[in-house]
């Protein structure tokens, strides 16, 4: 009898992630959906998701806020709009609050010149009405995400909608209580590491998103969809 030979990685690249994604994501084309990236390496997914989906796309810059003695864990994350997600169960790894404050200055400084990079003729585009699908390579703890979606959802979005190719199932369920939708390509249980579940996991930099963003028409009319507040758990299937 043949033995079935399972693939070493879930996904071969972000770009397969993505299109698997474009299929679940179906029902927001003719939307004109927003795409928002949340991290560089999300930059060339959203590029298929936002032409797939007729839409428009953009980064939403996030920086990780990582705990002082415990470098590896993340505590929070910093959008470059001032939202700030703190980790509620992170709470005694943080440093004292004036060094927070200026800690997080600096991050706002950084987060702001890193704009400049991706989106050098223009600010971030508006969420205002719109359907915004909120995307990243994965999630873990789902800090980043949940900073994400706070700042979309202080723009009065008409849906927001977090999709990830893998997440961790803890860390899903939290991201799961803030967005209206999400879904997940593949959900684990002890997920530590995302790089691990693609084959090939390049480096991305600012300069990278900011040739994809260049390439990609945005300012596409809007059309409004009522909010609603479900999820949707999507398992890959290899």
């Amino acid at each position: 009898m043949a033995v079935r030979n399972k693939k070493k990685y879930p996904f071969h690249s972000r770009e397969e992630a993505a299109r698997v994604l474009c299929e679940k994501l179906f029902p927001y084309r003719g939307l004109h959906p927003l795409v928002l990236a949340v991290s560089s390496e999300a930059v060339a997914m959203a590029r298929l998701l936002a032409t797939y989906l007729r839409g428009d796309m953009d980064v939403l810059l996030v920086d990780r806020i990582l705990s002082f003695g415990s470098p590896e864990v993340t505590i929070g994350a910093l959008t470059e709009g001032g939202t700030l997600y703190a980790d509620p169960n992170s709470k005694n790894l943080w440093t004292p609050r004036h060094l927070d404050l200026e800690e997080n200055r600096k991050r706002l400084e950084k987060l702001t010149e890193r704009r400049k990079v991706c989106t050098p003729e223009r600010g971030p585009l508006s969420h205002a009405n719109r359907v915004v699908l909120v995307l990243d390579t994965g999630l873990i703890t789902g800090s980043t995400m949940l900073a994400a979606i706070r700042e979309v959802d202080g723009q009065h979005p008409a849906k927001i909608v977090a999709a990830v190719a893998v997440a961790r199932k803890d860390g899903l369920d939290r991201v799961k209580a803030e967005a209206d939708e999400t879904v997940a390509l593949m959900i684990k249980d002890d997920l530590t590491d995302i790089h691990v579940n693609f084959e090939d996991y390049p480096e991305s930099k600012d300069e990278e998103a900011a040739k994809i963003l260049r390439e990609v028409p945005s300012a596409i009319p809007v059309e409004t969809i009522t909010r609603g507040r479900t999820a949707t758990y999507q398992d890959y299937d290899e």
